[in-house]
C-alpha cells in the first residue's frame, strides 16, 4: 500500500513539473518557473481537497494556474507591449478609414476579431437578469468575478453550447440544475451523491444556476464555497432560465467589427452610410435627422453578427447620440431634435456609398444587371451608390433608395419589371 502511494506522488509530482514548464514557456518573459510552480500546487492542493476525481485533476489545476496568471497580466504589466499609433493629417486625408483599414488587417492577421470580446463575470450576469429571474445568489459570494471560459466561447458556435442542463460531457458552460438534476444528484448511495457533486467542479462552469424552486443539497452549497463557483437560485422554470440566458449570450459573445460612417434609421430600415472623407456624410446624416429619422451612430459603429442573416449596429459608448459636423463641432442630437432622433440599435440592411463622379464613372455602372452587396461578418449587405454633386438633395436620393430597397424586400423589383416590359415590346408583332 505504501508502494503504490509512492508510486502515485512521484508520477504527480512528474506532471505537475511538466506542466510547469509547459505553462513557462507560456509565460515567458512574465513569471519564473518559480512562481508558476507554485500557482499550480496551490491550484492542485484545493482540487484535491474538494474531493475532484484524481484522472481530471492536473488538467483543470493546468487550467485554474493559467486562469489566475492571466488575470495577473491583465491587471498589471503585459505580456507583449502595445504599441500606439496616432494618425495626424489635413481634414479629409482619411484618417479614418486608415485607422480602420490598418486595424482590420492586424486583426485578420491575428484571427481575432475586430473588437475584442469582452467576458462577463458572474456579477454583471446576476445583476442584467435578476429583475426578469428574480434568483438568489445563494452560494460562491466572494467570486462575483468568475468568467466564460475563453477557449470555450471562441469554440461555441451559438449562445446554445454555452449554457445547458448539467451534463458532464460539456464542461465550461453554464450549467442548469432542475427537478432532475437534482433528483439524480441527491438519489443514490451517500458515496454515489458525493461523487456526483464532486465531478461538477471537473466541468468548470462559470455559474450554476438551481431553477424549478428547487432546493440546493447541502454537499453543493460546500462545494460552491469550496470551488468558488456562484450558485443562482430562481422560481422560474430551467426551460425560461436556458432561452434568456442563451439569447443574452448569443448577442454578447456575437461576432463584432466596426465600420466607419454614419448609421441611421431611415423608414424603418437600418441604413449606413458610408464614403471617402471629406464628401459630407455627417451632413447627409444631419439634415435626415431633420426630417424626422433617427440617428444610431456617428463616425464609428459597432456591428454584430446576432444570428447567421443578421448583422445589429451600436453606438459606442463615448459617442452616444453624437454627430460631429465640419465647421460646428460636437452636436448632441438628442438634446436638440428630442428623445425620437436618436436609436439605441439598428439591424442593418442597406449601405449607402457616396462616391466622387470620377470614382462612380470608372468603378461602377449605371445600371448594374444585379443587385450590388457588400460582405460584412460574412453576410451580404444589399448597397447603393449616390454621386456626390453639388446641388443634389441627398436626403432626398437617400430616402428614395431606402423606399426601393422596402420594395425589393417586398419582391417588387422595378428594374426586373422593366426588363420584363422591354422583353414583351421585342415580342410584340406591332
Amino acid at each position: 500500500m505504501n508502494q503504490d502511494h509512492d508510486l502515485f506522488q512521484v508520477s504527480t509530482t512528474a506532471m505537475l513539473s511538466n506542466t510547469a514548464h509547459r505553462l513557462a514557456s507560456e509565460f515567458e518573459g512574465s513569471f519564473g518557473l518559480g512562481t508558476i510552480g507554485r500557482f499550480l500546487h496551490e491550484s492542485f492542493q484545493e482540487l484535491e481537497a474538494v474531493g475532484s476525481v484524481s484522472r481530471f485533476t492536473g488538467l483543470v489545476a493546468e487550467r485554474h494556474a493559467r486562469d489566475a496568471l492571466l488575470a495577473i497580466v491583465r491587471d498589471g504589466s503585459e505580456v507583449h507591449s502595445v504599441h500606439r499609433v496616432l494618425f495626424i493629417g489635413s481634414n479629409g486625408g482619411g484618417r479614418a478609414q486608415i485607422a480602420a483599414s490598418l486595424l482590420d488587417l492586424l486583426t485578420h492577421r491575428a484571427g481575432i476579431h475586430a473588437i475584442p470580446m469582452e467576458g462577463i463575470s458572474a456579477e454583471a450576469l446576476f445583476e442584467e437578469h435578476q429583475p426578469a429571474l428574480r434568483w438568489e445568489w445563494i452560494a460562491g459570494h466572494a467570486h462575483p468575478e468568475r468568467r466564460f471560459d475563453e477557449v470555450a466561447v471562441r469554440m461555441a458556435r451559438s449562445g446554445a453550447d454555452l449554457v445547458g442542463y448539467l451534463n458532464y460531457i460539456h464542461p465550461y458552460r453554464l450549467q442548469m440544475l432542475g427537478e432532475r438534476e437534482v433528483r439524480y444528484l441527491t438519489r443514490g448511495t451517500p458515496e454515489d451523491c458525493a461523487r456526483r457533486i464532486n465531478r461538477i467542479v471537473t466541468l468548470e462552469p462559470p455559474v450554476l444556476v438551481l431553477a424549478d424552486g428547487q432546493q440546493a443539497p447541502d454537499a453543493l452549497l460546500q462545494l460552491c464555497e469550496r470551488a468558488k463557483i456562484p450558485l443562482f437560485a430562481t422560481q422560474e422554470s430551467s426551460a425560461l432560465v436556458i432561452d434568456l440566458l442563451r439569447a443574452y449570450l448569443s448577442k454578447h459573445f456575437a461576432d463584432r467589427t466596426s465600420m466607419h460612417g454614419v448609421f441611421m434609421d431611415i423608414l424603418g430600415l437600418g441604413v449606413m452610410i458610408t464614403g471617402e472623407s471629406g464628401l459630407g456624410k455627417s451632413e447627409l446624416g444631419l439634415e435626415l435627422i431633420s426630417r424626422g429619422h433617427g440617428l444610431v451612430a456617428d463616425d464609428s459603429v459597432d456591428l454584430y453578427r446576432i444570428n447567421q442573416t443578421t448583422l445589429e449596429g451600436r453606438c459606442p459608448e463615448l459617442l452616444q447620440n453624437l454627430l460631429e459636423v465640419r465647421g460646428i463641432g460636437l452636436l448632441d442630437i438628442k438634446a436638440i431634435f428630442g428623445e425620437t432622433a436618436v436609436r439605441r440599435k439598428m439591424r442593418l440592411k442597406l449601405i449607402v456609398h457616396l462616391v466622387r463622379r470620377e470614382t462612380l464613372e470608372r468603378d461602377y455602372e449605371r445600371l448594374p444587371h444585379e443587385p450590388l452587396t457588400q460582405e460584412v461578418l460574412g453576410i451580404s449587405v444589399r448597397k447603393v451608390v449616390i454621386q456626390v454633386v453639388a446641388g443634389r438633395n441627398m436626403a432626398v436620393l437617400v430616402e428614395a433608395a431606402v423606399r426601393n430597397t422596402i420594395l425589393q424586400l417586398r419582391g417588387i423589383d422595378t428594374y426586373q419589371e422593366f426588363l420584363e416590359r422591354h422583353r414583351r415590346a421585342m415580342d410584340s408583332p406591332d
